[in-house]
């Protein structure tokens, strides 16, 4: 008699961030001219197609004619052709999942996917056609989660040690976990590294696509961002919660990366 645990999957669960950014239906011409990407994955669910072979995904080394009833992956920062029609009829999801703060999961994978099964598009129309939108939301997140896992279960080898890389500086991420990330350093991050600046930053940056200064700044915005949404703190308050050291370095740094001032954003987004 005994119980197994499975730790380490508790663990990536309650890391694994999940941030839902667009949902919507309908039909939208697009006719792209060169290879472009989007800092978001995009699950693509065609629900009808009249116009035939001109409605297209493609990336410099496949090319799919959009089949009803299929749904088409791609990963954030994926470079790829895409053309729509006014006739083309189609479910977009678009969302980031996050292992590890600030890096992107599918990111560093560079291929489109395919998927012949139809479950996919019947759980996103029975998610966009719930009346309840707290169980339209829930039935989105948990397709989103599904459709993900799916995802993951086609991976090659190669493309699992892609993903899993970031692991190598798993305590240098535990740390700008635990702490408010604007007091976090780069010098910290080497030395509990135990490498100079200039090493950690290089390697940091060959294993995980990004440098750990980029890194810093977008977990910064990002959980500024989520803090401004709440009306139970003020900008003041969460300039010092995020380790600022007054308003105005705050207010600086995050008209930098929004282009507006934090009570701006607060005004345009948050829920009242």
């Amino acid at each position: 008699m005994g119980v197994d645990g499975r730790l380490q999957v508790l663990r990536n669960a309650n890391c694994m961030q999940l941030e839902l950014q667009h949902f919507a239906r309908g039909t939208w011409p697009v006719k792209a001219n060169r290879l472009a990407s989007m800092g978001v994955n995009r699950f693509f669910i065609v629900l009808a197609n009249p116009g035939g072979a001109v409605c297209r995904v493609a990336d410099e080394k496949n090319s799919f004619v959009f089949t009803p009833g299929y749904t088409y992956f791609i990963p954030a920062q994926h470079k790829i052709y895409m053309h729509l029609d006014s006739g083309l009829e189609f479910i977009s999801i678009h969302f980031t999942l996050e292992l590890f703060e600030g890096i992107e999961i599918f990111s560093r994978i560079d291929r489109i996917f395919e998927f012949q099964d139809t479950r996919w598009r019947d759980m996103a129309l029975k998610a966009f056609e719930a009346q309840n939108e707290i169980i339209a939301a829930a039935m989105l997140r948990g397709t989103v989660s599904e459709f993900s896992s799916c995802v993951a279960e086609t991976f090659t080898p190669g493309e699992w040690a892609e993903i899993t890389t970031p692991a190598v500086f798993q305590k240098e991420l535990d740390y700008i976990h635990s702490r408010p990330p604007a007091s976090v350093t780069v010098e910290e991050l080497a030395e509990l590294h135990g490498v100079s600046r200039e090493t950690f930053s290089r390697n940091f940056s060959r294993t995980t696509g990004i440098s750990p200064k980029k890194l810093l700044n977008a977990i910064l915005f990002n959980r500024s961002c989520r803090l401004l949404l709440r009306n139970d703190i003020s900008v003041r308050e969460t300039a010092f919660e995020l380790g600022f050291s007054n308003e105005y370095y705050f207010s600086r740094f995050f008209r930098k990366h929004a282009g507006i001032a934090p009570g701006e954003y607060r005004r345009r987004f948050s829920l009242k």
